[in-house]
């Protein structure tokens, strides 16, 4: 019965806190700004970001060029997930067209992981891709990411 227990409680604050979650109120609203593109065959040296996160948490908006598809979310990360300096909150997405028009660079999705600290988000993002093949199939990496409210 103790490793049971054991087990729960590990699995438990591995997992996001799903259960029970609100949207931070501070988070609620309009974002814009942009990162630091970190990859060497982008040409392009940083993306914008313009985020509107609403009171259920979800999340529509633009990453470069391309369009956030419905579905994305913010989500409270699991404590052993922060613990590991991920960040406080992440949101997982599809992408609608290109991230980078002008380069004809496109990902199907995003995970953009963050910290919100004095009313700003600080963190970074990664598309989706391979760890190989270089602009037509690597995964784009932004960071650091920084965004503020519009008001």
């Amino acid at each position: 019965m103790k490793k049971v227990l054991y087990f729960l409680s590990f699995f438990l604050l591995l997992t996001p806190s799903t259960f029970s979650q609100t949207i931070n109120p501070e988070l609620i609203g309009k974002w814009e700004g942009k990162g630091d593109i970190i990859v060497t065959w982008c040409n392009l040296d940083s993306l914008s970001f313009k985020l509107t996160i609403d009171s259920t948490g979800t999340v529509k908006g633009m990453i470069g060029d391309a369009r956030i598809a419905e579905g994305a979310k913010v989500e409270k990360r699991s404590t052993v997930m922060k613990l590991l300096g991920n960040g406080e909150y992440i949101i997982k997405g599809k992408l609608i067209g290109y991230l980078v028009e002008k380069e004809k660079i496109a990902r199907k999705g995003f995970t953009l992981m963050f910290s919100l600290k004095n009313g700003e988000i600080n963190g970074g993002m990664h598309s989706t891709g391979w760890k190989f093949g270089g602009k037509d199939k690597m995964v784009l990496t932004v960071s650091p990411l920084h965004l503020k409210k519009i008001k």
